[in-house]
């Protein structure tokens, strides 16, 4: 009948996808026969369990591990992550975990050109275990290029991770190898991890005392507050520097990438609900574009009293346009200095603290000295751990 509630009885979650074994059994012949095997996580991590079990993964095949951030897949102080170095580009075989897309993490981009090319040696298997030949790869129902794994395994990741364990462990264990296997491989991963990690720290250093603040500097000084607490980062990561300078130590510490702008907030609201009531610090790092888009959603978090603490990484710009709009005005060769047309969000400046506090946020800023953050950051925190009510700090950054 027209407006009849459904029985729910009938409307059940499917069950999981699992391996084919034989596809499994080759794929941990291949894996556990690799001397520099890479593993590149996705949507893995969309269930906590896979974070536990790809840390067994690559422990027993010495595999570095190049977490994507789709979702949470991997300890990022582990040896074995991998993000950000080169390993990938040297690696004989390539495990692919539940990637919608495959192409992006493979490939390298010369900017300049803006010509890709592929990060695999001629030599190097892949294998790809996850929804890849079911799924797309985005909103536009494009399936993305072409697969390029010899061994392509459709299975959920959670019933596909502790069975390949199981079969790499067999195989192991008949060859009689001596653990840790690939003693030579885990070194060099560590050593490429300690140099990128090292690298991004000089840098976060060199802009420390930049003014308006860098995002690397709002990134550290909110980590010195946040740190001292069991908490929760949302979505955005101001410009990836929270994912090179912070702890990801707990598979709920992230739960994956923002999905555009406009998608933020909302997602930071999800986020502090789900963790409602766990005495966790959730907070997010959240651009001032996006906001500008739904600043309503202020009221929702007052009015369902979640303890969120919005930290405004705020450029006063829709600035991955404007910057985009240089390129092409270059390109192009006309205009650069209008690139900034209804990207700059200026003149007037939204004052997001006053926007908060008029939905009875506890609200600081906007703050333009770098060396007001922590302190700020640390009041708006006391405040949401207390209360559990939302607080924001509008912090003014760089346009890169």
């Amino acid at each position: 009948l027209p407006g009849a509630v459904p029985d729910v009885v009938r409307h059940v979650m499917p069950s999981r996808i699992a391996p084919d074994p034989a596809a499994l059994a080759e794929a941990a012949d291949r894996l556990t026969a690799a001397d520099r095997p890479m593993i590149v996580a996705g949507f893995a991590g969309r269930d906590p369990a896979a974070f536990d079990q790809l840390v067994v993964l690559a422990d027993l095949l010495g595999a570095g591990v190049v977490d994507t951030f789709a979702r949470l897949n991997f300890p990022s102080a582990h040896p074995l992550a991998a993000h950000g170095t080169d390993c990938l580009d040297r690696a004989d075989c390539v495990l692919l975990l539940d990637l919608k897309d495959s192409e992006k993490p493979l490939s390298a981009v010369d900017p300049t050109t803006r010509t890709t090319r592929s990060r695999l040696a001629p030599d190097c298997t892949v294998i790809d275990v996850g929804f890849g030949d079911l799924g797309i790869s985005a909103w536009s129902d494009d399936h993305g290029a072409p697969s390029q794994a010899e061994i392509m395994i459709t299975a959920d990741t959670v019933l596909a991770l502790p069975q390949l364990i199981a079969a790499c462990q067999d195989r192991i264990d008949t060859a009689a190898a001596s653990p840790p296997r690939n003693a030579e491989w885990r070194e060099t991963i560590a050593t490429a991890r300690s140099g990128v990690r090292r690298g991004w720290a000089e840098r976060a250093t060199q802009l420390r005392d930049a003014s308006p603040c860098s995002p690397a500097r709002l990134a550290a000084d909110v980590w010195s507050v946040v740190r001292d607490h069991d908490w929760v980062l949302t979505a955005n990561t101001a410009e990836e520097w929270a994912l090179k300078l912070w702890d990801f130590d707990r598979a709920y510490r992230y739960p994956g990438r923002q999905l555009g702008t406009a998608t933020q907030i909302g997602m930071s609201l999800g986020v502090a609900l789900a963790h409602k009531g766990t005495g966790r610090l959730v907070v997010d790092l959240q651009p001032d574009g996006d906001l500008m888009f739904d600043a309503g959603a202020l009221w929702v978090a007052s009015y369902y009293e979640l303890p969120l603490l919005v930290v405004m990484v705020n450029n006063r710009a829709y600035y991955n346009d404007w910057h985009h709009q240089e390129l092409i005005a270059r390109d192009r060769g006309t205009d650069v200095s209008k690139a900034y047309v209804g990207m700059e969000l200026d003149n007037p400046a939204p004052d997001f603290a006053a926007l908060a506090a008029s939905f009875s946020w506890f609200a600081e800023g906007p703050i333009t000295d770098p060396d007001e953050i922590e302190p700020a950051v640390r009041r708006a925190a006391e405040h949401v751990l207390s209360t559990g009510l939302p607080a924001l700090v509008d912090v003014v950054t760089a346009r890169r």
